[in-house]
């Protein structure tokens, strides 16, 4: 995704420590999407350097299940390529609980493993990449929609709440450490230079951040 070329609302968990070594949550999906526009989508996704991986619906044809239907599938978009589950005819349900989870492992591999199944694993060995390591270990539920103007056309793209639970990131240590801060818990909203129409960001209730969990929604007001 790109604040300069993306119309989105998204809320960021991140470690803000580019020492960490991956992030894994446990997700419930919505139990309702609204993706009116063609290629509209939604991702929820762990991000670990240039690796981005996790779970999305839009609304595009090669998105769709073989009976055409929108449904969510998990992607890897990695150094190595980018892969879905469609092509394996993989989809996941509204009201679904995923677990996902982007892990460098004890090999020095980057693994991207969905309900403890590894999916994607990397190539090459993480060091031998030579990638810019700037963004840090986080979670990301975004929302984005096609059509960029000015003024920036009305927001269409809905869902009701997504629970992030069990998140924890991984330390350098190689330790798994649950995420409770609520300070690195944040709300953006793309394009950086246009005023966002309402809603402007995402509804979020991070009150049990405690417990390693938010709970998130875009909803009509």
């Amino acid at each position: 995704m790109s604040q300069y070329n993306e119309y989105a609302k998204l809320v960021r968990v991140t470690t803000r420590d580019t020492s960490t070594r991956g992030f894994q949550a446990k997700l419930t999906l919505p139990s309702s999407v609204t993706l009116p526009g063609t290629g509209d989508y939604i991702n929820f996704y762990c991000g670990f350097g240039p690796w981005e991986c996790g779970l999305s619906i839009a609304n595009r044809s090669d998105c769709l299940t073989p009976s055409g239907q929108m449904k969510w599938r998990w992607f890897a978009n990695t150094p190595d390529g980018v892969t879905n589950s469609s092509a394996k005819n993989i989809f996941f349900e509204n009201s679904d609980t995923v677990k996902i989870c982007l892990e460098c492992n004890s090999s020095n591999k980057v693994v991207f493993s969905v309900n403890d199944v590894a999916v994607y694993t990397s190539a090459k060995a993480f060091a031998d990449y030579k990638k810019d390591m700037s963004n840090p270990s986080r979670l990301i539920l975004a929302a984005s929609q096609e059509g960029l103007s000015t003024p920036l056309p009305a927001w269409r793209v809905w869902h009701n709440q997504v629970v992030a639970n069990s998140m924890m990131y991984k330390n350098k240590s190689n330790s798994w450490v649950r995420m409770t801060n609520g300070n690195n818990v944040e709300l953006d909203h793309w394009p950086v230079d246009r005023e966002a129409p309402a809603p402007k960001d995402y509804i979020l209730d991070k009150s049990y951040i405690g417990n390693a969990q938010i709970y998130v929604s875009l909803k009509k007001f």
